[in-house]
């Protein structure tokens, strides 16, 4: 029974293969199937940059899919590889914009950022409540920090707001501590806080900060706004677009064209080789379906010789200036 199960698998594998298969052959080498490459390349960035935008994976595969899935699919001219790899640029940067703000704009609290120079030193937690608020709305900021119970006072905390739509910090100011837990170790876990109301139809990204014997500890950051949820966010997609642009053309459109460039070298590689061998001695004197009259023998009619055309693998004449499948030009 186990044998037959697994026959049956392996066959109805075999034929869902062969039915993508022919699918895919029917729009292989039109624009509607280049057209579906690049819409699986775009669904296939959104979910990377959106589950494992911190992994390293996901700014290869990008890049490498961009090109590796079109191409399958027919796109195989140079110009067209470098143009479409522009506009896919430009497309990620922003799902990467929007990636980016979703997760400083779902970031609930923030924690330690900035390495911890001093031991025993470091934030436990820090937030605001509520983040989203209107004109008179009193917001309050709490934050646990972490010091040594020997040390001298208790440190400042200090929370740093900075406007979206202005690029300034409009509030700079230090928390009031309200309590103190020895938390073993040789540590005290300080408690502060602070109220405040803020300007109306404003968007600030927020994060802690403690002096800690003239050395400065930093939280994450996150959003604290006087703004509707759909201002608040676009607020931010805006805000962080030059960013984004700059992460996404330095890094993944480095290694796109780095791509773009191996396949370009790969291609002329092919075209010399496709040179020799068609650059060959060939029998003279003889002509095709004539007798030698020396030996008597007879040559037979050689078939018209065919190359395979080093940009798309389709097959051509050996006399062709160019592919009559993709348009490539033969030196």
């Amino acid at each position: 029974m186990q044998g037959r199960k697994g026959t049956g698998a392996g066959g109805l594998f075999v034929a869902l293969r062969s039915r993508l298969e022919a699918q895919i052959g029917k729009v292989k080498g039109k624009k509607e199937g280049i057209a579906i490459a690049y819409v699986l390349v775009g669904l296939l960035s959104t979910a990377l940059l959106f589950l494992l935008p911190e992994s390293i994976l996901t700014y290869l595969i990008m890049p490498v899919a961009a090109f590796a899935i079109p191409y399958y699919m027919g796109n195989k001219r140079l110009k067209h590889i470098l143009l479409a790899g522009l506009l896919f640029l430009v497309v990620i940067s922003v799902i990467f914009d929007a990636s980016f703000s979703s997760a400083l704009y779902s970031n609930a609290s923030v924690t330690q950022a900035s390495p911890v120079s001093t031991p025993g030193s470091y934030f436990k937690s820090g937030s605001v409540k509520p983040s989203i608020g209107v004109s008179g709305t009193h917001f309050s900021f709490q934050a646990e920090f972490y010091h040594p119970s020997n040390a001298t006072g208790t440190p400042q905390v200090v929370v740093v707001l900075f406007s979206t739509s202005t690029s300034t910090i409009d509030l700079n100011t230090s928390l009031n501590p309200v309590s103190n837990v020895t938390a073993g170790s040789g540590e005290t876990l300080t408690e502060y806080t602070l109220n405040s109301t803020l300007p109306p139809n404003q968007v600030y990204i927020y994060h802690f900060g403690a002096n800690v014997s003239g050395s400065w500890i930093s939280t994450s950051a996150s959003v604290v706004s006087t703004s509707s949820e759909t201002q608040t966010f676009l607020s931010l997609m805006v805000y962080n677009i030059g960013l984004s642009a700059i992460v996404v053309f330095v890094f993944v459109g480095a290694f796109y064209y780095g791509v773009v460039l191996v396949f370009v070298l790969l291609r002329k590689n092919n075209k010399r080789r496709d040179a020799m061998l068609a650059g060959r001695a060939k029998p003279a004197g003889q002509i095709p379906g004539k007798a030698s009259k020396s030996s008597g023998s007879t040559v037979k009619t050689v078939k018209k010789e065919k190359w395979e055309c080093s940009s798309c693998g389709a097959e051509v004449d050996a006399n062709s200036e160019k592919c009559s499948s993709c348009g490539e030009k033969f030196d």
